[in-house]
């Protein structure tokens, strides 16, 4: 109830305002407030001392299709089978331009070497993040796309060793 909030703690959530994602405070016996990038997070504080990182991994056989996470997400592997490079092209330029897929992805799987899984995030994952193959540590990505911090372990991702292929 905030029958108990007092002057005091709203000039404290005040001077929270000005920190830096991921600082908090506790205002009262169970409530908390955490800054989260451009938000105000007020809520009851929970105990984390059983809270584990995702450790659920799945190996990609193509075809097929895979239900993933603890609220599970459904993915789908196909192939795709061409004559040439002018159908991969006008395919592709169709597929890519029109924008209607925009969580399909494609991959020349004949030049894998290891095995495509499906996984949350660990130390040493990177992402390419332009088409000139520039890489970046997925850690970084995640901060400069604002993802809170107790939010990246649950995030699937499609995996290439630690090259992220998919968020």
């Amino acid at each position: 109830s905030l029958k108990d909030v007092t002057r005091t703690h709203i000039e404290t959530l005040y001077l929270l305002l000005d920190k830096q994602s991921g600082k908090s405070l506790q205002l009262q016996r169970d409530i908390k407030a955490t800054i989260s990038y451009d938000k105000l997070i007020l809520g009851r504080e929970q105990l984390q001392t059983d809270v584990q990182p995702q450790r659920e991994e799945l190996e990609i056989k193509i075809p097929g299709t895979y239900m993933f996470g603890t609220e599970p997400l459904q993915f789908e592997f196909s192939e795709i089978f061409f004559d040439g490079e002018t159908e991969i092209i006008k395919f592709l330029e169709n597929n890519i331009k029109n924008g209607e897929n925009f969580y399909t992805k494609y991959f020349d799987c004949d030049k894998m070497k290891f095995t495509l899984r499906l996984r949350f995030r660990e130390s040493g994952d990177f992402i390419a993040i332009d088409s000139t193959l520039k890489h970046k540590k997925l850690k970084s990505y995640f901060i400069d796309e604002k993802i809170p911090k107790e939010l990246r372990s649950q995030i699937p991702l499609l995996a290439y060793g630690n090259h992220i292929l998919w968020i």
